[in-house]
C-alpha cells in the first residue's frame, strides 16, 4: 500500500449550521436566512449605500507601494461611518421574546468588505452576524468573547460589496453596536486565478516558492505563522511566539511597519484593536490547486512593544487561539550568531503559505536600506540571496528561522524576487536584546519574563493534546510532488467516479487502536451547474467504517455555503475546495486497524464530485460499496485513490514519521533541485549520485537537511541514480534527466 503522510492544519471547519470565523459560537446562524423573521429580500431592509472615490488613484498607490522595500501588501480603501445600528437596524421580536435587529451595508464594486465596530456591548446571550443574502457566506456568531477592552470589534474581509449586518439579543437585553469604519476592497486578498497561470500574476512572480505542504519537517514551524490583517487596509505576516515561562500567552511577533501599515499610523493602540489574525491559511496541495478558506481567525490585540529603529512589534491577542486551530507557539533565539540554515515562512500576496530556504550564512548588524531610511543603521539581519524562493508584498513580519526552528527576527523589507537575486531585510532579536529602550524592554520582558540574560526559549504546542498533535495520512502523492490534478484525463466524471454504487471509500490499514479525530475530504465542483442546487441546504454524509458491515460514525456535513460560496467567488476560478470534518469524539480503530472514509453516493449534490489520482499500478485504495459489500475499485490501467485523509492521533508518531521517505526532490525552478532530508535525520548524511551502469556523477557529506543540487549537472544523463545514507538508513530513487 502506497502511504504518503504530512502534517497540516485544518483550513476549511464547517460546522454544521454554518462556516465562520474568530472564534464564533459554533451551531449558530442568523435569523435572516432561516426562521421566524427570515428575510424576503435585502431590498427590505433599512440601508448605507457608501460614497464613491477615486478607485484608480487608490489602486495606483497601493501598486507603487509594491515597488517599494517595505513588503506590506495594501488591498482596502478605508470609509468613515458613523451607523448606531440598534437605532437603524430593522427591529423584530421573536415568539421566545428574542430580539432580531438587521442592517444592509453596501459598498459596489468591492472585492471584499471587513468592519470596525466601536461602542460595543453584546450581552451574555448575543450574537452578531454578517452574511450575503444568499447565505453563502457568513462571519460569526459573535458574542462578548470577541469584544476588546475598549469595547470594539474588528472582523476578517468577507468576499462581497453588499452585506447584512445581524444582532441577535435575549428577551430583555439591550445590546450596542456602532459601525465605525467600512474597508472596500481593492485588490483582492486571494490572488489564485486557476492552476497553471501562477494565480493570476507575472509568470516569473512566485514560481520558485514552495507551498509549505511540499516540504517536510515543517509542521510546527508552519502552524505559528499566520495572516495578519492590520487595519483593515494591509496584509502581513506574523508568528505566535512562546515566552519563558511556558504560560501560553498568544503573543504575536511582527514587523513595527506592518502593525502601523508602513508607519502611516502611528496611533498603534488603535492599530492593534484593528487586527485580525487568520490561521492555517494554506493550501493541502503542492500544486496550489485546492483552495483552502480564511475561516479560522482571532480578532483584536494590545501592544506589548513597538519599536520602530529595529522595525520590532509584539503584540498579545485579545483571545486565545482555540484548540481546534492547533496553534504552535515558535522559540526564539536572541543570541548574536545564530546557526545557518535558514527558513523563511509567509504569505505572499496574502496567498497560501510559502517557505523559503537559505544555506548560507547572514550577515549581521546590517543597515537596512529603504526608500526613507524607516530604520536604525547595523540593526538587521542580511539574507544575500534566497537559495529557494523570494519575498513579497505580504511577507513583511514573517520569521527568520535558524536551523535550531528558533526566530531570529522578522523581515522588514527586501527586493528579491523569483528572476532577481537580491537581498532581503530581517529585524534581529539579538538588537532588540541590547537596546534600552521602553519599547524593546519591554519586548524582552515578555518573552523573558526571568531577564534579559537568557537568550533563547523553545517552542511549545500551548494544548499539548492529542487532538492538537494529530496528523493527516493521504494516498494521494501528488499533494505532495506537485503533480497536477486538473490536466487532461486527470479527473473523471462524476458519473464514472461515483455511479453504480451505494458508496465510496479510501481504504487505510493503520497501527491498531489508532484514534481518529477528523477527517479531510477535497471536493470537485468543476460541474456544478448553480441552477441545478436548488435554494435548500446542500450537504452529504460521511461515514466512517472500521470493519464492521455498519459505520462506526455517520456524520452529516453541510455544504451549503462552501459550494455557493466558491460558485460565486468572483476572485478564482479554482473549484476544488477542501472540507475538513472533526469528529466530536475520537474514534478508535479495532485490533485490525482497518479504516474506510466513505461517502454515500446519494448525499453528495448534483454535479459534486471527490478529488481523486488515478496509478498505474496498484497505489490506488478507493473502495466501492454495493449493499454492504465492499470491493477495491479499479481501472482497466490501474487503480484509484481518492482524495479523502484520515486525522490521526499521536499514538502512530513514529509510523507516521518512518512514512516519510529519507529524502525528497523537488524541482524549485529550471536550474534548481531541492534535496531534502527527514526530519528525523540528526547527524551528517552522504550523498552519492550516479549513471545507471554505476559510474560516479556527484559526491558530497549534507550537514543540513535542504541541500540545493544544480539541475544543469544532471541533464542529459538520462537515469542516474541518487543515494543518500544517513546512520543506519539508507535510501535511493531513480531519476530521468533527458537531454533538453
Amino acid at each position: 500500500m502506497r502511504l504518503r503522510t504530512y502534517i497540516i492544519a485544518g483550513v476549511a471547519l464547517l460546522f454544521s449550521a454554518v462556516c465562520s470565523a474568530q472564534i464564533a459560537t459554533p451551531s449558530s446562524s442568523p435569523i435572516g436566512l432561516g426562521g421566524e423573521v427570515k428575510m424576503r429580500s435585502m431590498l427590505h431592509l433599512p440601508v448605507s449605500r457608501l460614497g464613491t472615490f477615486d478607485r484608480d488613484s487608490a489602486l495606483l498607490a497601493m501598486e507603487a507601494a509594491d515597488k517599494e522595500s517595505l513588503r506590506l501588501y495594501l488591498f482596502a480603501h478605508k470609509q468613515e461611518t458613523d451607523i448606531d445600528l440598534i437605532r437603524s437596524g430593522h427591529h423584530s421580536t421573536l415568539s421566545d421574546g428574542r430580539q432580531v435587529w438587521q442592517y444592509r451595508v453596501t459598498s459596489p464594486g468591492a472585492l471584499s468588505l471587513s468592519f470596525f465596530f466601536d461602542r460595543v456591548s453584546l450581552p451574555e446571550g448575543s450574537l452578531l452576524f454578517i452574511y450575503t443574502d444568499d447565505g453563502s457566506k457568513i462571519l460569526g456568531g459573535y458574542g462578548a468573547q470577541n469584544i476588546s477592552r475598549s469595547g470594539t470589534i474588528a472582523t476578517q474581509p468577507i468576499e462581497t460589496d453588499d452585506v447584512v449586518i445581524e444582532v441577535q439579543a435575549p428577551a430583555g437585553s439591550s445590546p450596542s453596536l456602532r459601525l465605525k469604519e467600512v474597508n472596500h476592497g481593492i485588490r483582492p486578498l486571494n490572488l489564485r486565478a486557476t492552476f497553471g497561470s501562477n494565480f493570476g500574476r507575472a509568470s516569473s512572480a512566485l514560481t520558485c516558492t514552495p507551498e509549505v505542504v511540499c516540504m517536510p519537517g515543517l509542521d510546527e514551524m508552519k502552524r505559528a505563522v499566520v495572516v495578519v490583517v492590520i487595519n483593515g487596509e494591509g496584509v502581513g505576516t506574523g508568528t505566535m511566539v512562546s515566552n519563558t515561562q511556558g504560560d501560553n500567552t498568544p503573543y504575536l511577533l511582527t514587523a513595527a511597519h506592518v502593525l502601523s501599515v508602513n508607519f502611516w499610523h502611528m496611533n498603534v493602540e488603535q492599530q492593534a484593536e484593528r487586527t485580525v489574525a487568520i490561521f492555517n491559511y494554506e493550501s493541502p496541495s503542492c500544486s496550489g490547486e485546492v483552495m483552502p478558506d480564511l475561516t479560522q481567525s482571532v480578532s483584536g490585540a494590545t501592544v506589548v512593544g513597538f519599536d520602530k529603529p529595529t522595525d520590532a512589534c509584539l503584540i498579545r491577542l485579545n483571545n486565545i487561539p482555540p484548540e481546534s486551530y492547533r496553534p504552535y507557539y515558535m522559540g526564539w533565539t536572541a543570541e548574536k550568531h545564530p546557526q545557518g540554515n535558514y527558513i523563511n515562512i509567509h504569505h505572499p500576496y496574502a496567498m497560501t503559505k510559502r517557505v523559503n530556504y537559505y544555506n548560507g550564512d547572514v550577515k549581521v548588524n546590517i543597515t537596512c536600506e529603504t526608500d526613507q531610511n524607516y530604520f536604525d543603521d547595523h540593526m538587521h539581519y542580511e539574507v544575500p540571496v534566497w537559495d529557494v524562493g523570494t519575498t513579497a508584498a505580504g511577507s513583511s513580519g514573517s520569521p527568520l528561522i535558524d536551523r535550531a526552528q528558533r526566530v531570529m527576527g522578522g523581515l522588514s523589507a527586501g527586493r528579491s524576487l523569483c528572476g532577481l537575486k537580491a537581498p532581503d531585510y530581517f529585524f534581529s532579536l539579538a538588537n532588540v536584546w541590547e537596546q534600552k529602550r521602553e519599547a524593546t524592554e519591554s519586548i524582552v520582558r515578555a518573552l523573558s519574563p526571568r531577564g534579559a540574560a537568557t537568550l533563547t526559549c523553545d517552542g511549545r504546542d500551548p494544548y499539548g493534546s492529542p487532538r492538537s498533535r494529530a496528523r493527516r495520512i493521504t494516498h494521494v502523492s501528488s499533494a505532495l510532488t506537485g503533480d497536477s490534478l486538473s490536466g487532461p484525463g486527470a479527473q473523471l466524471t462524476p458519473e464514472v467516479i461515483l455511479g453504480g454504487a451505494d458508496a465510496v471509500g479510501e481504504h487505510y490499514l493503520l497501527k491498531p487502536h489508532t484514534k481518529l479525530y477528523g477527517a479531510y475530504v477535497m471536493l470537485d465542483m468543476s460541474q456544478v451547474k448553480p441552477n441545478e442546487l436548488g435554494s435548500e441546504d446542500v450537504s452529504m454524509t460521511l461515514e466512517v467504517y472500521t470493519g464492521g458491515e455498519s459505520p462506526a460514525a455517520t456524520i452529516p456535513v453541510d455544504l451549503s455555503k462552501i459550494i455557493r460560496g466558491t460558485l460565486s467567488s468572483r476572485q478564482d476560478n479554482l473549484k476544488y475546495r477542501e472540507v475538513f470534518v472533526s469528529f466530536p469524539q475520537p474514534i478508535e480503530l479495532s485490533d485490525r486497524g482497518e479504516l474506510i472514509l466513505a461517502i454515500p453516493t446519494q448525499s453528495l449534490p448534483k454535479g459534486v464530485s471527490i478529488l481523486h489520482q488515478q496509478y498505474s499500478g496498484a497505489g490506488g485504495q478507493m473502495m466501492i460499496k454495493s449493499g454492504n459489500k465492499w470491493t477495491p475499485r479499479t481501472l482497466t490501467k490501474g487503480t484509484i485513490a481518492l482524495w479523502m485523509d484520515p486525522l490521526i492521533g499521536d499514538s502512530e508518531e513514529d509510523q507516521a514519521e518512518r512514512s516519510y521517505p529519507l529524502f525528497s526532490l523537488t524541482s524549485t525552478s529550471p536550474e534548481q533541485i531541492l534535496l531534502q532530508l527527514a526530519d528525523r535525520v540528526s547527524e551528517t548524511a552522504e550523498l552519492g549520485i550516479y549513471t545507471i551502469s554505476g559510474q560516479k556523477v556527484y559526491t558530497a557529506t549534507l550537514p543540513s537537511r535542504a541541500t540545493i543540487l544544480d539541475r544543469r549537472m544532471l541533464e542529459g544523463l538520462g537515469v542516474v541514480v541518487i543515494h543518500v545514507t544517513a546512520g543506519s538508513e539508507q535510501l535511493s530513487i531513480k531519476a530521468l534527466f533527458p537531454a533538453n
